[in-house]
């Protein structure tokens, strides 16, 4: 026995995050001196699913946010936010697609980035770590 409790209708690690949406005003970023963040804008049909993210070179640790659906100014739209992160370059990855190489992205110190992340509905690709 493990001592882990799993409290029925939460999903598992891994599996979708059934959040509701995000809207103006409910997101804080303490970001400044060194440190940005990054918006993942994505497709509407991956909400729940987990973006994971690793600086350029070093290893998939695991680190990674959930997709929500994002209200702002009227608008809608599916994205992931990563925040504080020190400046750098840095890779994305879906999370349970695991491609030794991710997406290269770069953040600013003091500042919010922004950058897409297609998914294609229905294509899938081997889940293993490099």
């Amino acid at each position: 026995m493990t001592g882990v409790t799993r409290v029925a209708g939460l999903p598992r690690h891994g599996e979708p995050h059934p959040l509701g949406p995000t809207t103006s005003g409910s997101v804080l970023l303490d970001i400044g001196g060194a440190d940005g963040a990054l918006v993942v804008r994505t497709d509407d049909h991956t909400v729940g699913l987990e973006v994971e993210i690793r600086r350029q070179g070093e290893p998939w640790t695991g680190r990674h946010v959930a997709v929500r659906e994002r209200e702002v100014a009227g608008t809608t739209f599916a994205a992931a936010l990563f925040g504080p992160l020190p400046e750098a370059r840095y890779e994305l990855r879906w999370r349970d697609r695991r491609p030794a190489e991710g997406t290269p992205v770069v953040v600013r110190a003091g500042s919010v980035g922004e950058v897409g992340l297609p998914r294609a509905m229905g294509s899938a690709a081997p889940a293993h770590d490099p």
